[in-house]
This record gives C-alpha cells, sequence and structure tokens, in this order.
C-alpha cells in the first residue's frame, strides 16, 4: 500500500529524506496556522500527510514521531503531554508545539 505524503509517494516501513521534509513542511505549516501558544497531536501531523486514508496515516506514525523528536531536538517544537500525573503520561498522546527556534520558511 502506498499513500501520498504532500505530493511524495510513501511506502511504510519505507520513509525516506523526502517523506521526512513533507512532514516536517506540513507540521510547520499547521503550527503556523493556529496561534503561537497553541499545539497540535502528533495524530493530527499523521492525518494531514495522508488524509483519510487511516491505515496509512497509522503506518505513518513512527516517521512522523522520529521527525517531530529531530525538530524538537533542533529546538523547533517542543513535545508535550497532557497529562493529569505522571502515572497518566505515559498513555497521554504528544503534542507538538512551537519552540524556541521555531520558523517557517
Amino acid at each position: 500500500m502506498t499513500a501520498t505524503v504532500s505530493a511524495v509517494e510513501f511506502v511504510p516501513g519505507r520513509a525516506t529524506s523526502a517523506d521526512a521534509r513533507a512532514i516536517e513542511a506540513t507540521v510547520l505549516r499547521l503550527l503556523a496556522a493556529h496561534p503561537s501558544d497553541a499545539s497540535i497531536g502528533l495524530i493530527d501531523a499523521a492525518r494531514a500527510c495522508v488524509p483519510g486514508a487511516e491505515e496509512a496515516w497509522r503506518a505513518l506514525m513512527p516517521t512522523v514521531r522520529a521527525v517531530a523528536q529531530r525538530m524538537a531536538d533542533d529546538g523547533r517544537l517542543l513535545l508535550t503531554r497532557r497529562a493529569a500525573s505522571r502515572t497518566d503520561a505515559a498513555f497521554s498522546p504528544i503534542h507538538l508545539a512551537r519552540g524556541p527556534r521555531f520558523h517557517v520558511a
């Protein structure tokens, strides 16, 4: 099965650097469309990359997580969890927010 990631063909399990760039661009675009203090769900980013194809966006989640982590390491994103307690944090969805070095080219 293949799906489109912002006009890039994505084959689950074989993400390319073009896929990563398309995911990055999608995350930046989504965050730029929201107020500066807002966040988006990791799932929202995956769904935006492959709209309407649940199996495809679910297969893309590990790649989206890896791209988000790299962007957080670069300071462009903050990764947060909206958990009520530390116990809940492991089960809470990851959210993406603007980091100190966030910018949209």
